[in-house]
Order: structure tokens, then C-alpha cells, then sequence
């Protein structure tokens, strides 16, 4: 597993159990998140500790802060699994920024590095992302007599081979 790694600007680690709280606030800036997974505005604590501790117990999924290489001040939270048992490849099951930073490339900066990381340190050749089911409907402000549809999309990305 890859527990640390630096990029330009973020230092990715382990979150430690009294930086929760600092995390839980990157995940209420982000009222779309919020609003595309059934969330509310008070996400609770209990819930992020929940996910820590599951990501923690678990030895093929890992939870990482990404933290402002310069100050540390918490910027995001990614989370990947090693084997996903429902298609069997590797995941990356969550990546967050807080909403002040979005826009910035931090998360193709994160993101190109990891994998880059996970296909020499690890030899994964491709890896997975989902994103949220959404009700059209709901997120656009459709009309009432719009069918609306639930969908999820399953990006596979495929990694260079391994040196």
C-alpha cells in the first residue's frame, strides 16, 4: 500500500484520529458533494469516523490526508482500495478537495502522481473510479414531467507498464 507521497504542492498521509474534524469541514465545503450523495449540510463526525475506522481495520484500503506541503493545513482526503471485491481491480473510491481550492489542478496533480506511484510501486496496470449515482432530475432543476434517470459512471484507466 502507499501510506505517504508528496507532489509539488500536497503532502499525502495517514489522517490521524484528532485531525477528523478538520477533515470533516473539506467535506461540508463541498455542498455538491453533499447534495449528490444524499448528504446534508451537518454531515456528521460520526460518520467520517466511521469510514476512518473502516479504512484503517481494512488492510487492502487506505485513507489519506492531503495536506498543504508548505503549511499542512488540510486540503483533502483520497481514498483508494487495493482490490475492490465486487470487479476485482484497484479503486479509487473517494477524492476531495475543500471547495476553496477547487479549480486550482490540485486534483489532477494528486491524481497523476498516485497513479503513476500505484503502477511502479505496486504493478497495477489499470485502476477504477466511480462516480456518484445522481438523480438528473434533482441536480439540474429539471421539470417535474422530466423522466430524470439514475446513473453512475465506471471510468477504468489503464497505467503504463510497470518499470
Amino acid at each position: 500500500m502507499i501510506n505517504q507521497f508528496e507532489t509539488e504542492r500536497i503532502l499525502a498521509r495517514p489522517i490521524r484520529e484528532e485531525e477528523l474534524p478538520t477533515f470533516l469541514d473539506v467535506i461540508r465545503s463541498n455542498r455538491f458533494f453533499l447534495q449528490v450523495s444524499g448528504g446534508s449540510p451537518d454531515y456528521p463526525l460520526s460518520k467520517l469516523e466511521k469510514d476512518w475506522k473502516e479504512a484503517n481495520e481494512n488492510p487492502g484500503e487506505c485513507m489519506l490526508g492531503l495536506f498543504e506541503k508548505e503549511t499542512e493545513t488540510p486540503t483533502g482526503i483520497l481514498t483508494y482500495l487495493k482490490h475492490n471485491p465486487r470487479d476485482g481491480f484497484p479503486w479509487i473510491g473517494f477524492l476531495i478537495f475543500r471547495r476553496d481550492l477547487h479549480g486550482q489542478g490540485l486534483g489532477r496533480e494528486v491524481t497523476e502522481h498516485f497513479l503513476d506511484l500505484t503502477c511502479r510501486r505496486l504493478g497495477w496496470t489499470s485502476i477504477h473510479l466511480g462516480f456518484l449515482k445522481v438523480e438528473m432530475k434533482e441536480l439540474f432543476n429539471l421539470p417535474e414531467n422530466h423522466a430524470g434517470e439514475r446513473v453512475v459512471w465506471v471510468m477504468e484507466r489503464e497505467l503504463a507498464s510497470p518499470h
